[in-house]
């Protein structure tokens, strides 16, 4: 979330020089860790969310950067690693990432940040688009102070496997003019999958900013979105006793058989004093083809 950050950005002229360029990277490199992309047959893998709230130091009052070089290597665990708020120090966070295949975040404009969304993968990616939300709302979070949205991928599994992806983070606050800009986020998300993953197997994974517990009307929209485009949400599928912001939400297709088998929140990230690298929890996932034994 980006509560309030305004008055603290708007002397920092110079903020754009944090950003990273706009990347749209396909790396190859070595990969010391075993990989499930090479699994033949029945096929199982990891999935990490996590916003990393990665704002410079002065806003944050993390050390920001520092934590950013924690977090890197830990993102090797997964397969697929989804950020959000990846804003000023990509560099940083993906310096010890050996995932073969990334794409970073869109770039910035003076004093707006860019999309600070960032995918690893060690499977390839297929199709890509980003999508930048048409409506945002500063009514209580500076979320127009960001080029927020989502991207989708195709993620090439096997062949015969590919699953449309989706990284997003959407409006924080709980105002009527936040809730208005989530409605809307939501009703964007929706045609984009009715159209581009129509009859495809989806994972939407990322900040929806769904305060379902606490407000009505946050509840109402996510119960909309799971049943307009068929999601399922992997926490509530396994009992997971925490309602979080940060949702992995899924669907199969006629094709392709998805199952979400384990969910938790990653606690190696914190530091050597124990505290958190973020604001937010990671989330992980294992998803599995049916027919796979543990």
């Amino acid at each position: 979330m980006i509560f309030s950050l305004y008055p603290m950005l708007r002397n920092r002229q110079r903020i754009h020089s944090l950003l990273p360029a706009a990347a749209l990277l396909l790396l190859s490199c070595s990969n010391d860790m075993p990989s499930t992309a090479t699994v033949e047959g029945p096929l199982s893998f990891t999935l990490l969310t996590y916003n990393i709230h990665g704002l410079p130091d002065e806003v944050t009052n993390f050390e920001t950067e520092r934590n950013m070089g924690i977090i890197s290597p830990l993102l090797n665990e997964y397969d697929l690693v989804l950020l959000q708020e990846d804003f000023t120090y990509h560099a940083v966070v993906i310096g010890k990432s050996n995932h073969q295949h990334q794409l970073g975040p869109t770039l910035g404009n003076g004093l707006v940040l860019g999309s600070g969304l960032t995918l690893l993968s060690r499977f390839p990616l297929g199709e890509i688009e980003h999508f930048e939300w048409t409506t945002c709302s500063d009514g209580e979070a500076w979320d127009c102070g960001a080029r927020k949205g989502f991207t989708v991928a195709e993620v090439a599994f096997t062949d015969k496997l590919r699953v449309d992806l989706y990284n997003l983070h959407m409006d924080a606050g709980g105002s009527p003019e936040d809730q208005q800009a989530r409605q809307e986020q939501v009703a964007q998300l929706r045609k984009v999958i009715r159209t581009r993953s129509k009859g495809k197997a989806v994972i939407v994974a990322g900040d929806l900013n769904l305060d379902i517990a606490r407000r009505a009307d946050d509840l109402l929209l996510y119960s909309a979105l799971l049943d307009s485009v068929d999601l399922s949400d992997a926490c509530a599928l396994n009992d997971c006793g925490q309602d979080l912001v940060d949702r992995v939400l899924f669907r199969e297709s006629n094709s392709t058989a998805l199952r979400a088998v384990s969910w938790q929140t990653a606690t190696k990230f914190h530091d050597n004093a124990g505290k958190p690298l973020s604001d937010h929890l990671a989330v992980a996932i294992e998803f599995r083809q049916p027919g796979l034994q543990k």
